[in-house]
């Protein structure tokens, strides 16, 4: 019975949804209807409900489904700024820690929402989100919204949005529905219990979190552009892997798109990726993740590397193994320039190490992932500003003015946009074509490196060393150094050795052509090698070749002042004594004219030369011609811009010849200059010259030679291998030079002029600006021969005064027992002389200031060498023994004095000299005696540390700074070290004293008597015995 009567309920309230829902449909169309719209509309949706009618029995009321629709969330959206968010499940979601999340609610309903309510599960606990949480945005609207801002692990959990319509808790609408049923019977309690219901949809959505490890560690691939490459990447066998996403890092994280036809894999079956016919465009970062049913993720970073040139790319990676490239300090300052201006400009010349540092550079911005290309102007210029992150190196020999300005018009308004950097190098010539630039010209002076002088001197001596050590050079002390020996250069077994005074001296050279370039030529080549440190000061022969070029070319247009040529300018500063030209000096014209003149011998005026004006524009031609090439501009002065282009010019025509020797350094002199037999060594840049120089030569090289004992060696080691095959000529001609300068001093008038050939040379030619002292004279011609051992020097032709020099040299030395092939080429000279007048006046002149001769010097060393010297003639008058000194002391009392009883007893003193001479003999010997012999010791004590007694009656070699007998083995002993010493000098004093003082009777200078050798003892009593 019960169930007859709901059925017959149902069918009625069925009957009354269908009938309110037609008048619902006429109110529509007519609008005059009594009962309200809107209630109408509450009612028939009530009804829907206590009919318990879900969709499907809805669809059967036709006039329903037109007019109502149910409150609905149909579907929840998710979206998030990076676009990131991984669907784990259906409405799950795993959103990237730090994302912004928008989870969107579209609702369907025909009656308006009034109200979203969001709720966020986590858990158990649910939370109402409300306006006053900071993190949170919530949007009302047709399409309720929430923003999470900065999802994190706190945000996870299940969001729930609650919609309700205008319906819930709306009393008067059930109070209308209450009374339209009581109308037909039906039961107004079951309505009124609905009243409190409120009608609403919700929809689920669960989040998680998840971080991509993009700081870890990047796997690397570099590939060639055009390659396929697979980034490896492989599941867990411990967990199910349910997602696989791959990203690619830019300004942020982006998905890629595996319907792309590039990629393969990348998906679950597959998780590694290829991509095939990689791009430029491919070059970044890729991000892996893998999703796991348990929620855990994996992530695996990945940077791929394009590399659009091979060659470039393989030049990179020698440099990174170069071992002997060192980073200069001036890298740092170029990429700080680079940096602020996007655009460096490196200037030098060859081998100065541009592209060294070009490839430092791109190095360190490949390794921050800079793309590095080298330009070729060529192509298509949007190869290169259609992509960003790239360093773009324009090499110095790729680019003409045209496609140099063409190129940076392109490129200057992309370069901060798309993060271009430039490095462009060029040679000094090639400067003004980047300057003509206006894109570069515009920029700072600062954005020009200028790397020419850039290396310090601590760089240079390491680059060197690296290079010694890459070729397997040794490094020595002076003594041992072997580079020099010409046995390197044919025997390649020999192990080179260099010393550190080479390599302090060069690690201080701005060589032409760069200094890293010369270092590894020095070191790889030994005949470069062999030159030493002139290897790094001489001008490459290239420059010297070209400037006798432009010597030969301006002597062809010698016959026209109309154009200035370029060597007559190189010449004028050459020649001008601050080695600049000034464009202003209103004189000139003037002089280039008369400078043109001298070089190219002119034999008559133009008749239409040009006037200053035009002379001026010529000559700024000419200076613009060679600007960056040989000369440079410095504070509005022209100048040389290199300092070995004097050296170049030296070497470009014989008409340089007569400056060089009367004008350049001696250091110049010495280095090219060299006899006309001289073979000259493989690179090795001399000038020869002939007989007709040498009276120029020998004038600077006497005039430097005495300045000090340095610059004496320097000579002495200069003339014995560059002028020993060529005779004694020029060594004959210096000691002409030295004879007549010294006597010019001394004030002794011989009634002789100084000829040299056809020429008599004045008085006044040479001066050397301070006294010139017979020691030195004796030092030098020791250097000459190589401490005695090459008597080269010696022979028929020598001069008088050398000879009588070596003679007190040998005596010195005692080169009869250690070097007596020279003294016997030496005794037969003298003996040869001895007959001469002219040879008997010279033994007679005084040496120096105090007026000692010869024999006064002869006295002081070794008495074997000055017993056989005296010997020599039986004529012992010619000798002169009793010539005073300014002391009035004669060669014999310096005998007697010292203890040479050899020369005594030869002399036969009892038969030849009166009682009274003998008897003063006597006395200094006597007094010579007490010196160094008496009891007291009172002088001992002065002299003894240069004088020391040997078994033999001499000084010990070892203690008086002479050459030990065996020093081929012991080594060579500068015996001449105590040049540094001051000279005693001594007035003329009137008369003689009896008490006879060693300062008095040894009246030379102190460098001479600490080499003075003392007779033994019972010496000086063998003489007083003869004596008396």
């Amino acid at each position: 019975m019960i169930g007859c009567v709901e059925n017959v309920v149902a069918a009625a309230i069925k009957q009354a949804i269908d009938l309110l829902a037609q008048m619902i449909g006429y109110v529509r169309h007519v609008g005059n209807l009594v009962i309200q719209q809107n209630t109408a509309m509450q009612t028939l949706i009530l009804l829907v409900k206590i009919a318990n009618l879900n969709q499907n029995q809805i669809q059967t009321f036709p006039t329903i489904q037109k007019a109502v629709t149910i409150p609905h969330v149909t579907s929840i959206l998710l979206t998030s700024k990076l676009q990131l968010p991984v669907k784990r499940k259906e409405n799950e979601f795993m959103i990237l820690n730090g994302d912004n999340v928008k989870i969107v609610c579209y609702v369907n309903s025909y009656i308006p929402v009034r109200s979203v309510t969001w709720l966020k599960e986590r858990n158990g606990e649910i939370i109402q989100i409300t306006s006053a949480m900071e993190t949170y945005v919530m949007v009302s609207g047709k399409s309720p919204s929430l923003i999470i801002y900065n999802f994190n692990a706190e945000d996870q959990g299940k969001y729930r949005c609650i919609v309700r319509n205008v319906v819930g808790l709306r009393t008067e609408m059930f109070v209308s529905c209450r009374n339209l049923m009581s109308r037909v019977g039906w039961w107004t309690g079951f309505v009124t219990v609905l009243q409190h219901i409120p009608v609403f949809h919700t929809g689920d959505i669960t989040l998680h979190t998840y971080d991509i490890d993009s700081q870890s560690k990047s796997t690397v691939y570099n590939v060639y552009k055009g390659d396929d490459i697979t980034m490896e990447q492989c599941c867990d066998d411990q967990q199910k892997c349910i997602a696989v996403k791959w990203f690619k890092e830019s300004d942020t994280l982006a998905e890629l798109d595996m319907s792309n036809e590039q990629y393969s894999g990348g998906v679950l079956e597959v998780p590694s990726l290829t991509i095939k016919s990689t791009t430029i465009g491919n070059a970044g970062k890729y991000i892996s993740l893998l999703i796991f049913d348990n929620g855990k993720t994996k992530t695996s970073s990945f940077r791929m590397k394009i590399i659009p040139q091979v060659k470039i790319y393989k030049a990179l990676c020698e440099h990174r193994e170069d071992r002997t490239f060192i980073r200069p300090v001036v890298c740092d300052a170029i990429d700080k320039i680079m940096q602020e201006n996007k655009i460096v400009v490196i200037t030098g010349r060859e081998g100065t190490g541009k592209s060294k540092i070009c490839l430092e550079l791109a190095s360190c911005y490949d390794e921050k992932d800079y793309m590095v290309l080298k330009v070729d102007l060529s192509k298509n210029h949007s190869i290169y500003t259609d992509i960003s992150n790239v360093l773009l190196i324009i090499d110095d020999q790729q680019y003409t003015q045209d496609s140099l300005n063409t190129f940076m018009k392109d490129l200057v308004s992309v370069l901060p946009e798309r993060n271009i950097q430039v490095v462009l190098t060029c040679m000094n010539l090639d400067l003004k074509i980047v300057r003509n630039v206006p894109e570069i010209n515009e920029l700072k002076s600062e954005t020009f490196m200028d790397i020419n002088s850039c290396l310090t001197p601590e760089e240079k001596e390491q680059i060197l060393r690296r290079y010694m050590k890459e070729n397997n050079i040794e490094v020595s002390s002076s003594a041992e150094s072997n580079f020099k020996d010409p046995n390197i250069l044919t025997d390649l077994s020999v192990l080179v050795t260099l010393d550190e005074d080479v390599i302090k001296a060069i690690r201080n050279e701005e060589p032409w052509k760069g200094f890293p370039l010369c270092a590894s030529l020095f070191c790889s080549e030994r005949k470069f090698l062999h030159l030493g440190k002139k290897y790094f000061t001489n001008p490459p022969r290239q420059v010297f070749e070209e400037l006798k070029v432009l010597y030969k070319t301006a002597k062809k247009k010698s016959n026209s002042l109309d154009t200035v040529n370029e060597y007559c300018i190189l010449v004028y500063i050459l020649e001008n004594s601050n080695h600049q030209l000034d464009l202003n000096d209103p004189n000139l014209c003037r002089k280039l004219v008369e400078k043109y003149k001298i070089l190219f011998q002119f034999k008559y005026i133009p008749e239409k030369p040009g006037s200053n004006e035009d002379q001026k524009i010529a000559i700024e031609k000419a200076l613009h011609r060679m600007t960056n090439k040989y000369l440079k501009l410095h504070e509005g002065k022209y100048q040389f811009i290199h300092p070995c282009l004097s050296k170049a010019m030296f070497l470009s025509s014989d008409s340089m010849v007569d400056y060089l020797l009367q004008n350049g350094s001696l250091h110049d002199i010495t280095e090219f200059v060299r006899s006309e037999v001289y073979t000259a060594l493989e690179n090795e840049l001399i000038i020869k010259i002939g007989q007709e120089y040498h009276h120029i030569l020998c004038e600077r090289l006497v005039r430097h030679a005495f300045e000090d004992h340095s610059l004496l060696q320097h000579i002495a080691q200069y003339i014995y291998p560059y002028w020993r095959l060529s005779g004694n000529n020029l060594v004959n001609m210096m000691f002409k030079h030295i004879e007549f300068i010294l006597f010019k001093s001394l004030e002794v008038h011989t009634g002789d002029s100084l000829s040299l050939g056809n020429e008599s040379v004045s008085e006044n030619i040479i001066n050397l600006g301070r006294p010139l002292r017979f020691v030195n004279v004796i030092l030098l011609v020791d250097e000459l021969t190589f401490k005695g051992r090459d008597p080269w020097i010696y022979g028929p032709g020598t001069s008088d005064f050398l000879i009588l020099s070596a003679l007190v040299s040998a005596a010195m030395g005692k080169y009869a027992t250690n070097r007596d092939q020279t003294f016997n080429i030496l005794l037969k000279e003298f003996q040869n002389r001895i007959n001469l007048e002219s040879f008997v006046k010279l033994l007679s002149k005084p040496l120096d200031i105090n007026g000692n001769t010869f024999f006064h010097y002869l006295m002081l060393f070794s008495e074997k060498e000055a017993s056989d010297i005296m010997n020599v003639s039986e004529d012992r008058k010619k000798y002169k023994l009793d010539t005073e000194n300014v002391e009035k002391y004669t060669p014999l009392d310096i005998a007697s004095f010292l203890g040479r009883k050899h020369i005594l007893e030869e002399l036969n003193l009892r038969t030849n000299f009166t009682k009274q001479l003998r008897d003063r003999l006597k006395r200094l010997a006597k007094s010579g005696n007490d010196e160094y012999y008496d009891e007291n010791q009172k002088n001992k004590n002065i002299y003894q540390p240069m004088v020391h007694k040997t078994k033999d009656d001499s000084a010990s070699p070892d203690k008086r700074g002479g050459e030990d007998a065996d020093d081929e083995k012991n080594g060579i002993k500068d015996r001449f070290s105590f040049l540094k010493r001051t000279s005693s000098i001594r007035k003329e004093k009137p008369s003689k004293k009896e008490k006879h003082d060693i300062n008095d009777v040894l009246c030379f200078e102190d460098i001479v008597i600490h080499t003075v050798v003392m007779g033994k003892k019972e010496d000086y009593q063998s003489i007083i015995e003869l004596l008396s």
